[in-house]
């Protein structure tokens, strides 16, 4: 016969590995999102082929990301880069040169930065992979040690109480 404490501890485990397997689900279901957003953007092909050095007019950042406006010349004629909440890698001042990525069928399609799809691609799919592992070790660790999984459900069951 289980006692008061064994059964508490069976059924904290239980909850445990109810909880990794949920999350496991959940954070695959995520991943393959990113997978497909990450082969997606790897197989998009880049249409900013050219450069040529742009001249920044204005910035503005906030704590959310910067509004960039920059000018840059393709054959004689001016154009400004208007960018929101811009990814910088490194924020730029005013007057800085920096390079200018654009279409050279439509040098109005530009953006200020390397950051192209190929590498956003491969960042997506690294992340995809470390929610991968991590969610389906959860669920590896409580199904092979017991007071791991008691422990994720006692703590699963505190947080319902927080």
């Amino acid at each position: 016969m289980e006692n008061i404490g064994d059964s508490i501890y069976s059924g904290t485990a239980t909850i445990g590995k109810i909880k990794a397997i949920l999350v496991a689900v959940i954070f695959t279901i995520i991943s393959i999102g990113l997978v497909y957003m990450g082969v997606k953007s790897i197989f998009t092909k880049d249409t900013l082929t050219s450069t040529v050095p742009g001249v920044v007019t204005k910035i503005d950042c906030d704590k959310e990301g910067c509004d960039l406006e920059v000018e840059y010349t393709v054959n004689g004629k001016v154009y400004t880069l208007k960018e929101d909440n811009a990814p910088l890698i490194q924020t730029p001042v005013v007057n800085q040169t920096v390079t200018v990525y654009f279409d050279p069928s439509n040098p109005n399609s530009a953006r200020s930065e390397e950051l192209n799809p190929k590498q956003l691609g491969s960042v997506y799919i690294l992340i995809a992979l470390f929610f991968l592992i991590f969610s389906w070790v959860g669920v590896w660790l409580t199904s092979k040690f017991k007071f791991y999984a008691a422990a994720e459900g006692a703590g699963t069951i505190f947080d319902l109480f927080r």
